[in-house]
């Protein structure tokens, strides 16, 4: 409201100095204004630390990358393109199923390096394991970090698995 009183006059005045100096209404409700600005930038500042301290690799994203991230939550596939603006060193980019579009099914690095989302059972087989992007962006997010963990952790497993078992040549 008071915002619109200082435009409104600012419009009807057509002389910028006549509506910059010795106005009153500028005098008394521009630091109200600034008031409730600080005001804002703290909530706001309060929002982004709660979503910082859900998901820690928020902390490595500035103010503004982080907000378009989180107004981009509810559709994963815009998330992709900040993957490498600090939220993930070597992810690039994922798969998305052609159906559900909150399955992910692989990962790319920056090397193209493609790796699956998978888990090894304890008799040593492959499953496929997709991650899915469903809920608040900080929880999909950290199902994705811990899908990566488990497509990793099985892949080197199972090559373990694959050295122990292989016959030593002389």
């Amino acid at each position: 409201k008071n915002y619109m009183k200082v435009v409104t006059n600012a419009i009807e005045t057509s002389n910028v100095v006549q509506t910059c100096y010795d106005n009153e209404l500028m005098k008394n409700l521009l630091p109200h204004l600034t008031e409730q600005l600080e005001l804002c930038q703290k909530s706001l500042t309060a929002f982004l630390d709660t979503k910082r301290a859900e998901f820690p690799r928020f902390y490595f994203v500035s103010d503004p990358t982080l907000l378009e991230i989180l107004s981009l939550g509810s559709d994963p596939q815009a998330v992709q393109p900040h993957f490498q603006s600090g939220l993930f060193d070597s992810l690039t980019a994922v798969t998305f199923d052609r159906v559900d579009k909150t399955k992910m099914l692989e990962m790319f690095s920056q090397q193209g390096e493609c790796v699956k989302f998978i888990t090894v059972d304890k008799y040593g087989h492959m499953e496929d394991n997709p991650v899915y992007a469903a809920g608040n962006i900080e929880v999909w997010l950290q199902k994705l970090v811990d899908g990566m963990q488990a497509a990793v952790k099985g892949i080197i497993k199972k090559a373990n698995t694959t050295v122990a078992e292989a016959p030593l040549e002389e």
